[in-house]
């Protein structure tokens, strides 16, 4: 969790200010095919009171490693649904190339 505001800036509209949090824990094996870690990420905006909590943006989704054959090295993938209908795809290999895939 941020403990200091984020600042975003876009030419379509007003500057404006937000909190962050970031959730990772161990998902459930029983439930999965494969091992994984669930990711949680929350956006409020900051220029109202926290009794009033305004959510900006959150996506919710998954991370696991999958084993490249063809390279004998692991890929780690996080895979999110976002509150906006967006679904987002990356991939990571031992050399940080990024992969992404949007729907």
């Amino acid at each position: 969790r941020s403990e200091f505001g984020g600042k975003a800036f876009f030419p379509t509209i007003p500057k404006f200010t937000y909190g962050e949090q970031i959730d990772i824990s161990i998902s459930d094996i029983s439930r999965n095919v494969r091992p994984s870690l669930n990711y949680t990420a929350f956006a409020w905006d900051l220029s109202v009171p926290e009794t009033e909590l305004v959510e900006i943006h959150s996506e919710n989704g998954y991370i696991t490693v999958n084993k490249d054959e063809s390279n004998k090295t692991n890929v780690i993938s996080l895979t999110t649904a976002m509150s906006n209908g967006g679904f987002q795809q990356k991939y990571f290999s031992r050399c940080l190339r990024v992969a992404h895939y949007r729907c």
